[in-house]
């Protein structure tokens, strides 16, 4: 998760710098996907920046969190919003900024938490002020027994940090490794493959290491995963790109050539060969971004790095997309 992490303080610079702590960074940021409850993707100045949300603590599973994704699409997906942000907001393990998302006179958060279907969580320093909007909310649930609050539901307290016992492996899918929702998804397995995805990856592939965690299935071994249908994902040598000796014309170099196989991409046919060609270029992006963001941290006022590596995240987002339209 290092890359993202890096990636993310990034962006979190970048937010900060254009705006007062506590008040909207813009009157509209667009919002491009809604890609799980805690991964919503804002386009903030042409850069494509994830987001999760402050002070909510969402059900790591289950019916109420498939009606929290849904609702938020409802409510955001497709449209312009306020970006909220304070340092005591923080960011989640992955690096992504917790934020307050704004449309209109509606908080994302706090209608959540009204419906039943997130829990409040309190700061841990001084409350903000949003946060008393929350706390009504929070209330207002409990008393009118709503998602989590409805009776015969699980107990309502949070989630406890024990692990969950383990589950037995579904059907045909022999060597899937179960457990905890919020687990590290490399902890336990050799091999993991996105949620509905054709291919398998190595554990920490660059290619999933930006995928949610609730979104990756878990295989102890290769046979474990072709069982389930999977394929190996098309193999890009890392070693046949330049070494990674910490200099600009290096990561130039690698861009380039992500930018080459995008562009074989763009003009296959769609197919699954096409797919493959987008795995390539998404892998090389991936090191492209991955090595911009190590300059960046070293430089953080050069403005034409940071023009490079928003335009590598962007090819990044590309590829991504693209691979799954087919």
């Amino acid at each position: 998760m290092r890359l993202f992490t890096r990636t993310a303080v990034w962006c979190i610079a970048a937010i900060l710098m254009s705006g007062v702590a506590g008040q909207p960074v813009s009157a509209s940021e667009q919002v491009l996907e809604v890609r799980d409850v805690d991964r919503i993707l804002v386009q903030y100045r042409r850069l494509p920046v994830y987001l999760s949300l402050a002070n909510v603590d969402i059900p790591s599973g289950g019916d109420l969190r498939e009606q929290a994704l849904q609702r938020i699409g409802e409510l955001i997906s497709d449209q312009g919003v306020q970006v909220i942000y304070e340092d005591s907001f923080g960011h989640d393990d992955a690096g992504i900024p917790r934020v307050y998302l704004r449309r209109g006179n509606i908080f994302v958060n706090v209608i959540l938490v009204s419906e039943g279907l997130a829990r409040y969580v309190p700061s841990d320093g001084d409350p903000s002020s949003y946060e008393r909007l929350l706390a009504n909310a929070h209330q207002r649930a409990q008393r009118d027994e709503i998602g989590i609050w409805a009776k015969g539901d699980e107990d309502p307290d949070p989630t406890s940090e024990e692990a969950a016992p383990a589950a037995p492996a579904p059907e045909g899918r022999e060597g899937f490794v179960a457990g905890q929702a919020d687990a590290d998804p490399s902890a336990d397995a050799g091999f993991v493959a996105e949620l509905n995805g054709r291919h398998y990856y190595p554990a920490g592939h660059p290619a999933v290491a930006n995928v949610h965690r609730n979104r990756l299935i878990r295989y102890s071994d290769e046979a474990s995963a072709r069982r389930a249908g999977k394929t190996p994902a098309p193999q890009v040598d890392l070693a046949d790109l330049p070494e990674d000796d910490g200099t600009r014309a290096a990561a130039d170099a690698v861009f380039e050539r992500a930018v080459e196989l995008y562009a074989q991409a763009q003009n296959m046919p769609a197919t699954r060969a096409r797919d493959e060609a987008y795995t390539q270029a998404l892998t090389v992006l991936t090191e492209a971004v991955q090595r911009y963001s190590n300059l960046l941290e070293q430089s953080p006022d050069d403005a034409d790095l940071g023009e490079y590596l928003r335009r590598a995240m962007q090819y990044r987002y590309g590829a991504m997309k693209m691979r799954r339209s087919h």
